[in-house]
């Protein structure tokens, strides 16, 4: 499946006809330690809250590990926010963080 505009690939995982997980990579990521031949980067990603306990993402994401090994990466990186406590709890299972940056919304209303 692919985006308009993007150069990603989706994996999906379906309940009958309906798509109830996805991941999306890409060979880009979100810093100069992801821009790697031997790497993609899961740039999109989400599981129906119905679903998250089933290890229906779990087996997903083994099932892109083997897709994208048999092609010959090596590496796959994820971004996420870490503010986000549900994506921390998730990722940081099977994945190590290898950057960390910090983001700061700035009030419009601040200057007023």
């Amino acid at each position: 499946m692919k985006k308009s505009g993007r150069k990603s690939r989706i994996f999906g995982a379906y309940y009958g006809s309906d798509i109830i997980a996805f991941i999306e990579v890409m060979n880009s990521g979100e810093n100069f330690a992801c821009e790697d031949s031997s790497m993609m980067n899961i740039c999109g990603a989400y599981c129906l809250h119905e679903h998250r306990s089933k290890d229906v993402y779990r087996n997903l994401l083994n099932f892109l590990i083997l897709t994208l090994k048999s092609e010959g990466y090596t590496r796959l990186g994820v971004d996420f926010k870490s503010f986000n406590p549900t994506a921390s709890g998730f990722w940081l299972k099977y994945f190590t963080a290898y950057t960390n940056s910090v983001v700061r919304r700035i009030d419009d209303g601040v200057f007023n």
